[in-house]
């Protein structure tokens, strides 16, 4: 009798930590404005967050001398990893030579709990001059909007591919976030450029509450709840 009270008592355990960890679901971005033709911010909505998101960037989308469709911001939300210039955004440096942007910021106008950021990283991969476009970063959280917290680095492999991404687990909420673009000395691209950027997050989300502990947390404490019922058991 005592083994099935147990064995009860750890499967509601069992449950309440998974209804506890609510499933995650991709952000769906929708352009409201920028982003454009050498823009250097745009605004979107998302569903679940009230209000809009701003991206920005310190230096405005490259402008090119062969087509104005190229490089825009938005399309770091188009979901479209493909090996042309008109599907990735490359931010206006000295002449696209030497240093990278600064930064790309994101900020959302209510705490937000994320899951998990994926990065396309790789704008362009090609032959010739000026074939490689790619932003190494550092990736940055801020539950405030003021003080940053490194969860990540983005980086490259030793062959990057446009269809590359790198995923950076974040669970926590999150009121801004930042890329914090820089050369490695290594895998330096002519171009610096990116593909999409992708977010996760609560599929319920309620701004303002305390942090869903992680699953191995709670079944952490349920393994410990575990062990001392038995212990009371034997003895």
């Amino acid at each position: 009798m005592k083994w099935f009270t147990i064995g009860v008592a750890f499967s509601m355990l069992l449950t309440a930590a998974v209804q506890s960890y609510a499933a995650e679901a991709q952000i769906n971005f929708v352009l409201q404005s920028g982003g454009g033709y050498l823009d250097d911010d745009m605004y979107t909505i998302a569903s679940g967050i009230d209000g809009s998101i701003h991206w920005m960037c310190d230096r405005p989308a490259y402008k090119s001398g062969v087509s104005s469709l190229y490089y825009h911001m938005s399309y770091l939300l188009d979901g479209i990893h493909d090996n042309t210039m008109d599907h990735v955004w490359m931010p206006q440096t000295s002449l696209n030579s030497g240093s990278p942007c600064e930064y790309l910021r994101i900020d959302f106008p209510e705490a937000v709990y994320l899951t998990k950021i994926r990065t396309y990283n790789v704008a362009y991969v090609g032959t010739g001059n000026g074939a490689y476009r790619w932003m190494e970063s550092l990736l940055m959280v801020s539950a405030d909007g003021i003080d940053y917290t490194q969860v990540g680095d983005v980086t490259v492999n030793l062959t990057p591919s446009y269809d590359d991404y790198v995923d950076i687990e974040i669970n926590a909420w999150v009121q801004a976030i930042e890329y914090l673009p820089y050369e490695d000395g290594e895998n330096t691209p002519n171009y610096y450029g990116m593909s999409d950027v992708i977010m996760f997050m609560d599929d319920n989300p309620m701004p303002n509450q305390p942090a869903i502990p992680e699953p191995a947390s709670v079944m952490l404490m349920c393994c410990s709840l575990l062990g001392f019922f038995l212990r009371k058991t034997k003895r």
